[in-house]
């Protein structure tokens, strides 16, 4: 939400120390879903990523730092988002 654009908004979530972040932009709405962005495992990906040779389970890890919820599971969606980091 804001004039900002995309980039700086999610370079403020970043730094904000937020865990996720939401995305709906017109085809999601339209199609009636959010992204959530799994910052926190986003950030380890990226770290981890000169290490990393395509391998199923770097594709299987980005598959969960960014997935598409229908919106009535946007709730249940940042849930697990932070519960996957309250274990780590």
């Amino acid at each position: 939400l804001g004039s900002s654009g995309f980039n700086a908004q999610m370079k403020y979530a970043d730094r904000r120390g937020a865990a996720c972040a939401i995305i709906q932009g017109s085809s999601e709405r339209e199609a009636g879903t959010v992204v959530i962005k799994d910052l926190i495992l986003g950030a380890e990906l990226a770290a981890a990523s000169r290490d990393v040779k395509d391998s199923a389970e770097h594709k299987e890890r980005q598959a969960q730092a960014q997935f598409s919820v229908p919106v009535g599971e946007l709730v249940a969606g940042v849930r697990r988002v932070i519960e996957r980091h309250a274990r780590a």
